[in-house]
């Protein structure tokens, strides 16, 4: 009897060190998690099943203008912006029942403005609902002021007199409405991943454009000015000027440029060249008139005087 009373107490010793163990490493768990939300860059809240926080860090405080003890004595409700509550009440229960959410939500500071956060939340094994939110008001500032840019640099493009012109892997990634007017065609699309660079280009002139977006593509040069004899969509020919520089696309290498219609400028040129050549050979006509003149004159003076 002693015996076993002796082994009763002694399974009973062992259980309470294995749980006292266990007991230690939950703490220790929790102590690292803990410590690991209380250190990271984002907000963490977490809320009970019923809404209620039962644990923020700094950045959440820092986010929303509560101090830790304000928030915890709030439920998720106590940070939603006017007219919310159907929002807020979606998203907790999307989390409860499908374990995760990611979404874009509003949280209303302390001073009543509102803080614009990207927010990851799943459903913890206890229940609870864990929120990590990240402030994206620069983000979305930053990228509402690239859009606006965007659309006024592509306003300005659109309405440009010149071409505009993207090339990617021997075709035309981008052209803007003159491009495609310059060279006949009805319509941007009709150009745009359809129309090849050589098809736009004399035949004598295609190994050297096509040696000029090699040398950029491959940065032997970062831009070039030169001229080209280009084809239109029925044939005709045109002489051109182009003035482009390598950059990236969409994350991949291509060259932009604009694009100068000079035919009539080659034109005016051959004109004068012709105009300048005809007024030589009049001056010259001319000068030769005089001397055979000249010479007449001087001829009959002689005769005079003998």
């Amino acid at each position: 009897l002693g015996l076993m009373i002796f082994g009763i107490l002694f399974n009973n010793i062992r259980h309470h060190r294995h749980v006292e163990v266990i007991a230690q490493r939950l703490k220790e768990s929790e102590q690292s998690l803990r410590s690991i939300l209380d250190n990271t860059p984002d907000a963490v809240f977490i809320a009970g099943p019923d809404g209620r926080y039962v644990y923020v860090n700094q950045k959440a405080s820092e986010l929303v203008g509560y101090t830790a003890q304000e928030l915890l004595a709030m439920d998720i409700g106590g940070l939603k912006p006017d007219q919310a509550d159907e929002e807020y009440g979606r998203i907790f229960e999307q989390v409860l029942s499908e374990g995760r959410c990611f979404t874009e939500v509003e949280l209303r500071r302390k001073d009543g403005s509102l803080a614009l956060a990207e927010m990851s939340a799943v459903k913890l094994p206890s229940g609870s609902v864990l929120g990590l939110c990240r402030d994206i008001a620069e983000r979305k500032r930053a990228e509402e002021a690239m859009l606006a840019a965007e659309r006024k640099f592509r306003g300005l493009v659109e309405q440009s007199l010149v071409g505009v012109y993207i090339i990617q892997n021997g075709y035309f990634a981008y052209v803007n409405p003159r491009f495609a007017e310059m060279f006949g065609f009805a319509s941007t699309d009709a150009v745009i991943n359809r129309v090849t660079v050589d098809a736009l280009v004399a035949p004598e002139d295609r190994q050297r454009v096509a040696e000029n977006l090699r040398r950029r593509i491959e940065g032997e040069v970062e831009a070039i000015n030169y001229s080209f004899v280009g084809m239109r969509r029925d044939g005709s020919r045109l002489h051109i000027e182009v003035f482009g520089r390598v950059m990236e696309y969409e994350g991949k290498p291509g060259v932009i440029g604009i694009i100068l219609d000079v035919s009539e400028r080659k034109r005016a040129e051959a004109e004068l060249e012709q105009n300048r050549l005809h007024l030589e050979e009049l001056v010259a006509a001319r000068t030769a008139d005089l001397s055979i003149a000249k010479e007449a004159a001087e001829a009959a003076d002689d005769r005079t005087q003998v």
